[in-house]
């Protein structure tokens, strides 16, 4: 199962949604932004999806180290999680 991981990045905490490939809620998390890169890393086939916002370059090149695969989107295109 592939699960697409939103992440929206904020400055102490980030909230995370994971979505199945019917697009059903499987995860709904706060986590502290230390562990989100460990957590997603874990996940088996995950595709992160952010917002574009300050720090996501940094993000991305973490998340790709772990081999998971990354994306973002224009804020105009992202809705509240």
């Amino acid at each position: 199962m592939r699960i697409v991981l939103g992440v929206d990045l904020g400055t102490n905490s980030c909230s995370l949604v994971g979505l199945d490939e019917a697009g059903g809620v499987v995860l709904r998390r706060r986590m502290r932004r230390e562990t989100v890169i460990t957590f997603a890393g874990k996940l088996p086939d995950c595709v992160v999806a952010t917002r574009r916002a300050a720090g996501r370059i940094t993000w991305a090149a973490s998340w790709r180290a772990k081999g998971t695969r990354y994306g973002s989107c224009h804020r105009n295109m992202s809705g509240p999680i």
